[in-house]
């Protein structure tokens, strides 16, 4: 059994029932998906970081596999609606590092009361 810890805040997180905690993406009900447009007139670094800001979160918020997996595909669709190609994507995502390693160690964790 999951139990939701907090949702007002990016990322969600649920605790397993093995005692470990499961880290998500949250977005609000009013996200739109709708970023830069690639052909717009503004530099290409820009609509690199558009793509590397997002992509660089799906991969390194998620906790499972499977939930990065999901998010990155979640991310791709909406930048390829916006006019990024899979040539720009695929090069952008080579460019970022997982920072999301398992913990060797368990830490305490606290979280406040509100």
């Amino acid at each position: 059994m999951h139990l939701l810890l907090t949702k007002i805040l990016d990322p969600p997180l649920t605790r397993n029932a093995d005692g470990t905690i499961k880290t998500g993406s949250y977005r609000k009900a009013t996200h739109t998906d709708e970023y830069l447009q690639f052909n717009s007139h503004h530099p290409s670094r820009y609509k690199r970081l558009v793509a590397r800001t997002l992509l660089g979160r799906a991969k390194n918020i998620p906790f499972t596999d499977a939930d990065k997996l999901s998010e990155v595909q979640h991310v791709v669709d909406p930048l390829e609606i916006n006019g990024y190609t899979d040539q720009f994507i695929r090069s952008v995502q080579s460019t970022i590092v997982s920072t999301n390693q398992p913990q060797k160690n368990r830490g305490l964790v606290t979280l406040p009361y509100i």
